[in-house]
């Protein structure tokens, strides 16, 4: 498949949900159809996908995990400058209407159609660690 295209986002605090992601990448690229059909994988050092629902925060991932998007273009949108904050607001409605009752699971391939959200350095995802407690 095609390369996956990656998105660094700054000042992610660890406070953050994957709601919160999906709306920076979103608004980072310029594509606010992100908002209502983008998915949020973590894939783990070994190689496992597991979905991050989104109220998952962004504490809970461990050092070496990556974020990956599915269901959605990463890729900058060339007409940006022209998408409103309404496109956004409304993104979020239309996903807030169709959000699942049940929380399921998946089990995703490892294919071409994700694309990487990294969140620092070389794809990976930078925050601070849990603290012990």
């Amino acid at each position: 498949g095609a390369g996956a295209a990656s998105v660094t986002l700054k000042g992610v605090a660890s406070s953050w949900t994957m709601a919160d992601v999906r709306v920076a990448l979103a608004r980072a690229v310029g594509r606010p159809e992100l908002i209502e059909r983008g998915r949020l994988v973590r894939q783990s050092d070994d190689g496992r996908l597991s979905s991050l629902q989104d109220g998952d925060v962004v504490g809970l991932l461990r050092f070496g995990d990556q974020v990956l998007l599915m269901g959605a273009e990463l890729s900058d949108n060339p007409c940006r400058p022209e998408v409103t904050e309404s496109a956004y607001a409304e993104a979020a409605e239309r996903r807030a209407l169709r959000a699942p009752t049940t929380r399921g699971s998946a089990t995703f391939a490892n294919g071409g159609a994700a694309s990487t959200p990294s969140m620092g350095p070389a794809g990976r995802t930078s925050h601070p660690a849990p603290s012990p407690r």
